[in-house]
């Protein structure tokens, strides 16, 4: 059964490259399963026993590099997040990570995370 994990992985990541390298060189529109599958020296059979169209290839890809992205978000460690300009209290507000980064000067505190409620 692991045998056969293993060449289901080594499969799907063998057609994630050779998609992922066709792309940078033709664009996403012109290519077909034939080249894909050819770049990824599988067949057509394993294309389709894996993925129904290059459209759910290319979702997967997507799929799987938003899920690290946001892994290594939620990785990151807490840090308070305080409004700062002139005025403002010096209170620690629940600014998500996202705002603070958009609307932080350079310099500040753009990375931090929010605080969870005490």
């Amino acid at each position: 059964m692991s045998r056969e994990n293993d060449r289901v992985r080594r499969t799907r990541t063998l057609l994630r490259q050779a998609l992922v390298e066709l792309i940078e060189e033709h664009g996403f529109e012109r290519l077909t399963v034939g080249q894909i599958t050819e770049r990824a020296m599988v067949s057509r059979a394993a294309f389709y026993r894996n993925y129904r169209d290059k459209y759910q290839l290319v979702e997967q890809i997507f799929d799987d590099a938003m899920a690290g992205l946001l892994g290594t978000m939620t990785d990151a460690p807490a840090r308070p997040c305080w409004s700062g300009g002139p005025g403002s209290s010096s209170t620690s507000t629940t600014t998500t990570a996202s705002t603070a980064r958009a609307t932080a000067a350079p310099g500040s505190r753009a990375g931090c995370r929010p605080l969870s409620p005490t």
